[in-house]
């Protein structure tokens, strides 16, 4: 019988963690320095797989009052957690335990209801506290520990299992316990690749992990075009200066001020006749707006869901007397230009700090300037979002897709797996983003990808393709909301077997075919 390993993994305080020698057990100190007061939260963290193994048991650090009882649900997800705490669609329960608190800095134990085995790789793990609430520790940047079977890198936090937006830097405090071997094991997947038929989008963004800013010294160009976006191209950035004439905001942090413009800037979507300056690295185009003690998160819902926002170089940064934002209106060319100057960002260490800056010109053009930035602690969010209630392209790698365009909002057809293909569980296939004059949908099956997809222009069907070899088709008719539940036997001969999936739709008024195209799914059955 092979012995029982434990790693386990406290983590500590900012400033606190030292490079530690793998080794097992391996233990650091269980003194934690913050809390999810959440009964229904969640703690979320990373785990690498160096060897094939099982995780029988959690101990946790509650900070519950002795002798609440709660459970833990224990969901995994292939890659990592970062970006994808708001889309439960690739997370997948694979085992859950009850606990009770032993108080705080004390191990509560939890045996899970079945073991997690996994593969050598990458996996995302998210701990569903139900009933109690976890501690943790606040760490700035990455924090990982390791041994010779496994690495735990954290990590954040959120009130809402995979709702609510994540607070980052929130680093589990907790023992795995784990058998190595078993294997081998099969990891679940619901991957997407192709396109829907035509998409479009009037937003755009791009988040960087903390030290993966990569548009240092570089300048974006905003054109608004004749489709209801903006072209956006790039170059090299002047260095950034600030005017004599320019005013220091005297800004807090997290605070902001009303900046008028000259003239009303046209955007897509709408028009401002001022700007809400953010102490954040945020622009609302907005004539309203709160003060004072607005979020520091860089959070890409809020882009979607808020005020019209060009989020220059959103970070938690601190102003502190010079280093501040600065505003100026060129009298002569009608420009507003907003500087962020030499700004830390919160609990950064001492030294030089970032510098970009945002101008909107009077043709409703904005340039978007960046100096040196420093976010080596700090999540940062850039781009354009054009609120209340846009659509969400998703996030893309600016410098690599430029220049593009963007344009009215139009989301194609889509198909998106609800859960992944585990043994014995059952995932949902649903059509989404239909056109209202949609008269019936199906799904189309087949046991072999089609890449690159076989265009339909030449049949009446411009920018929509084909990405599977179709062997099978479920007619789904004419719901407003589509979707097939695929009960997946518990039948371990099925571990592995790889099908595709991609919806259609039939609108006679979108096309000379009258038929309408989703993007395609690969889907691989898997143990978790």
């Amino acid at each position: 019988m092979q012995a029982m390993r434990r790693c386990v993994l406290w983590l500590v305080a900012a400033g606190c963690l030292a490079s530690l020698e793998a080794q097992s057990p391996l233990t650091t100190s269980m003194q934690s320095n913050y809390y999810l007061a959440s009964h229904d939260g969640a703690v979320y963290f990373d785990l690498t797989v160096q060897n094939e193994l099982q995780i029988d048991r959690l101990d946790l650090n509650l900070h519950s009052p002795l002798g609440t009882n709660g459970t833990i649900e224990v969901l995994v997800r292939p890659g990592t957690w970062l970006d994808h705490v708001q889309e439960p669609g690739d997370w997948v329960v694979v085992a859950s335990g009850a606990c009770v608190a032993a108080g705080s800095d004390q191990p509560s134990p939890c045996w899970l209801s079945a073991p997690i085995g996994l593969s050598p790789g990458h996996y995302g793990i998210a701990l569903h506290c139900v009933g109690v609430m976890p501690n943790y520790n606040f760490a700035f940047g990455l924090r990982a520990i390791a041994n010779a079977d496994l690495t735990l890198t954290g990590g954040g936090s959120a009130m809402q299992c995979l709702q609510t937006p994540p607070f980052v830097y929130r680093v589990f405090s907790g023992s795995l316990h784990y058998t190595v071997g078993g294997g081998p094991y099969a990891v679940a997947a619901a991957d997407r690749f192709g396109e829907g038929c035509h998409q479009g989008a009037r937003s755009f963004y791009e988040w960087f992990a903390p030290g993966g800013f990569d548009l240092a010294h570089r300048r974006l160009v905003l054109t608004p075009n004749a489709h209801g976006g903006y072209d956006v191209s790039a170059g090299t950035a002047a260095p950034i200066t600030i005017s004599p004439l320019a005013v220091n905001l005297g800004l807090g942090r997290g605070g902001a001020a009303f900046v008028p413009l000259p003239t009303p800037l046209a955007f897509p979507g709408g028009s401002t006749t001022q700007l809400l300056v953010c102490a954040d690295g945020r622009v609302m185009l907005s004539e309203e707006g709160l003060l004072g003690s607005l979020s520091s998160q860089p959070n890409a819902p809020a882009l979607f869901s808020g005020r019209p926002t060009i989020a220059v170089a959103w970070m938690d940064l601190v102003p502190l007397l010079a280093a501040n934002v600065y505003a100026h209106v060129d009298a002569s060319t009608g420009t507003t230009t907003v500087v962020w100057s030499n700004m830390p960002t919160f609990g950064s260490p001492a030294g030089p700090g970032s510098t970009f800056s945002f101008s909107a010109h009077a043709n409703g053009v904005l340039e978007l300037c960046y100096g040196t930035v420093q976010q080596a602690n700090d999540a940062t969010l850039i781009g354009f979002g054009a609120g209340l209630g846009a659509r969400d392209p998703g996030a893309l790698d600016v410098s690599m897709r430029l220049p593009f365009a963007t344009e009215h909002e139009d989301p194609g057809l889509s198909l998106q797996a609800v859960g992944r293909p585990v043994l014995g569980t059952a995932p949902v296939l649903q059509v989404r983003d239909l056109p209202p004059s949609t008269l019936g949908t199906a799904l189309v099956f087949g046991w072999n990808a089609l890449v690159p997809g076989f265009l339909l222009s030449s049949f009446g069907a411009p920018d929509c393709a084909v990405y599977l070899d179709p062997i099978a088709v479920r007619w789904l008719g004419g719901s407003a909301a589509p979707l097939l539940a695929m009960p997946i036997p518990a039948d371990a001969a099925l571990l592995g077997v790889r099908y595709y999936a991609q919806g259609l739709a039939v609108d006679v008024g979108a096309n000379a075919l009258g038929l309408l195209t989703s993007n395609a799914l690969s889907l691989s059955i898997g143990g978790v």
